[in-house]
């Protein structure tokens, strides 16, 4: 199973932003099979955390099977209703969460 942190990028300004992407570097530092999506990059890309390195953004169509755990910790993909499994972290505010998401 592939475990897919789901992030946007606010580096500096938001602590949700720090968070997945803590939890997602510690994940891979302990061997899980873990990677990144973004809610703005249906394509995928990379992405520059700084003194942790560039990590790859994998695009949405290899996010889509049932092979992947779906981790959405603030902002809701616009694909959230054709992801198989997913798991909706709500670590944000209500507002933030449901009326600044992309969907």
């Amino acid at each position: 199973m592939k475990i897919v942190h789901w992030i946007s990028y606010r580096k500096g300004i938001s602590g949700l932003y720090n968070f997945a992407t803590s939890l997602y570097l510690k994940m891979k530092q302990m061997g899980y099979d873990v990677v990144l999506a973004h809610s703005l990059r249906p394509n995928g890309g990379e992405i520059d955390f700084g003194a942790a390195g560039i990590h790859k953004i994998i695009p949405w169509n290899e996010v889509m099977n049932k092979e992947c755990i779906n981790m959405i910790h603030t902002d809701i993909p616009p694909i959230f209703n054709r992801l198989k499994n997913k798991v909706f972290w709500a670590h944000g505010s209500p507002y933030h969460v449901f009326m600044e998401s992309y969907v």
